[in-house]
């Protein structure tokens, strides 16, 4: 048997829940970098100490372990970490002697300070002994004068006392993290990752070069139902913080157990599933334009907070870039999807092919003509429909209709109280010149004046859950931010508001929507707009930027033709 087989072996005696306490750089799980942090995160500092630190007298008992470069990483003034029994491993056994010597340590007078080795710790059982000395101090009191009498007691009798009185926090380094998590698996103990996940922008990134490490925990094995014996879920989660020093960073929980009776943290998906698995019970049996038919309800609403977080779905990965590039292709209006095509998107290729627009008797229009739908709409409404082909920007020949989206952005700067922001893509009088009638058919703007926040709600009249509810929410709340981020606006993203008329799912997408029911949500991201522009059709993808965001795998589905 190998040494560290034996260690495994032996530290199967330890039956207490880690809890590991560390921050690192989201994607990459960088720690540090030539024994220093790259960054300097004060609230993060906060965070670690309220979270290690007992709160009250009855609180468990704080026992934070860490290797031998993460204590001399800790400033002199800080040493040892006040009110928590402070244990520094190291195999340098020169080093323990000196150290325990400076701290007036000795196998039977334990203080808060002790030097030691993994394998005294947890396979020679030194923690048992420990948490019998700590029993008889004065909680939390390591340096007061008022030390009871029980204090020098040496752990040799023996005395009943319950493991929940002691918290175990692993802080770092590299090396302690990953034999601590290698312990935990192998022998399938409970453990905690309290994680600060930092988001450097493209930027920041060459800034927070890491050359130490937290093991990742395979994405595959976390928030997903279908992983056997898995229990590795998220169960908190903060919204994504701006820090004084200019990084994005957020509180996140990690939990794995020995049972499946936890729960996964909420969050605005949470409701998004609900609805999905109702439609799944009790939607009703109906035929359909496209003859496959659905399960659909009638009448429904989602809520979102897009003040910290931007509601992009995460449990299946969302092709991001493309709902930017079709938004901007409306906010233009422009009808013409080889324009679209043309930058790798093809959510238009059904609905614009020669054999869908003839049967819907429009054989006058060439392949990929949208027809007077959403782009025209927003910017030329009412106006006359001459093909895909045609330039109606105000001042050429064929300019025409009303310029909805002029109109909001001019009642936003000078009529804020208005109920009249407004953009409505569903005229009833030309719904047949449409290849695909809008399906997302109103946006109506509310400017909160005291808040100075936009908020919107969007209303569709029919909505493919599956593989397009999403993707017409994530629209409307990234229409919001780039108004918000456009000259002479001066206000934040608020609330979106999703109205759903006909919330249907394809009985050709059952199996996927199954899939997607067993998966647990990640928090949301948060988006960046690195800076405003005079006019919103200036916006490019470059310009923006979406932090944290981390998702299942994609779930292939055919769209209803």
């Amino acid at each position: 048997m190998s040494t560290s087989q034996l260690i495994l072996q032996q530290s199967k005696q330890f039956n207490r829940t880690l809890n590991f306490v560390v921050a690192y750089t989201f994607g990459k799980n960088g720690i540090g970098n030539n024994g220093s942090i790259p960054w300097h995160i004060p609230e993060d500092l906060k965070h670690f100490r309220d979270l290690t630190t007992p709160k009250d007298i009855d609180s468990p008992i704080s026992i934070v372990i860490m290797g031998r470069k993460t204590w001399d990483s800790i400033p002199d003034k800080h040493k040892p970490l006040k009110d928590r029994y402070n244990i520094i491993l190291s195999n340098d056994s020169n080093y323990r002697d000196i150290q325990n010597t400076v701290y007036n340590m000795s196998s039977s007078n334990i203080d808060n300070v002790l030097f030691t080795t993994w394998e005294n710790l947890f396979d020679n059982g030194e923690y048992d002994k420990i948490e019998k000395i700590l029993l008889y101090r004065t909680p939390y009191k390591f340096e007061s004068e008022n030390e009871s009498e029980n204090d020098n007691y040496n752990g040799n009798e023996s005395s009943n006392y319950s493991n929940s009185k002691f918290k175990y926090y692993i802080i770092g380094g590299e090396q302690i993290y990953k034999k601590a998590l290698s312990m935990c698996e192998e022998y399938n103990l409970s453990y905690v990752i309290n994680s600060t996940e930092i988001y450097p922008t493209k930027e920041q990134i060459n800034l927070l070069e890491c050359d130490t490490f937290f093991p990742k925990i395979d994405d595959k094995n976390i928030n997903d139902k279908n992983i056997h014996n898995n229990n590795i879920i998220i169960t908190n989660a903060s919204p994504i913080y701006k820090s004084n020093s200019g990084l994005n960073y957020r509180f996140i929980t990690y939990k794995k157990t020995t049972t499946s009776s936890i729960s996964c943290f909420y969050t605005q998906e949470t409701e998004y599933l609900s609805l999905m698995r109702n439609i799944l019970e009790n939607g009703s049996s109906n035929d359909d334009r496209t003859g496959v038919g659905t399960l659909s309800i009638f009448g429904a609403m989602l809520k979102y907070d897009l003040r910290n977080t931007f509601p992009l779905c995460t449990t299946k990965r969302m092709f991001f870039r493309a709902i930017f590039e079709e938004l901007m292709f409306y906010l233009s209006g422009k009808t013409d999807n080889k324009i679209l095509q043309a930058k790798g998107i093809h959510v238009w290729d059904g609905n614009t092919s020669r054999e869908f627009l003839d049967k819907r008797g429009l054989q006058h229009y060439e392949e990929g003509d949208m027809g007077q739908t959403y782009g025209f709409n927003y910017r030329h409404f009412g106006g006359e429909y001459k093909g895909c082909g045609v330039d109606y920007s105000a001042g050429t020949e064929n300019s025409t209709g009303y310029d909805q989206l002029a109109n909001v952005i001019n009642l936003i700067k000078t009529e804020p109280s208005s109920r009249r922001i407004i953009i409505d893509l569903w005229d009833c009088s030309t719904v047949h010149k449409a290849a695909l009638p809008s399906c997302l058919c109103k946006y109506q703007f509310n400017v909160n004046v005291t808040k100075k926040e936009l908020n919107l709600a969007i209303y569709l009249r029919s909505s493919d859950y599956f593989l397009a509810n999403n993707w017409n929410s994530s629209c409307g709340a990234l229409f919001v931010y780039l108004l918000c981020n456009t000259e002479g606006i001066d206000l934040t993203p608020g609330e979106l508001t999703v109205f759903i008329a006909d919330a249907h799912l394809y009985k050709s997408h059952i199996e996927q929507v199954k899939i997607n029911l067993e998966r647990n949500p990640y928090p949301f991201p948060k988006l960046i707009i690195k800076n405003k522009k005079r006019d919103i059709t200036e916006f490019t993808f470059e310009d923006i930027e979406l932090l944290g965001y981390k998702a299942h795998p994609n779930i292939k589905a055919e769209m209803a033709i």
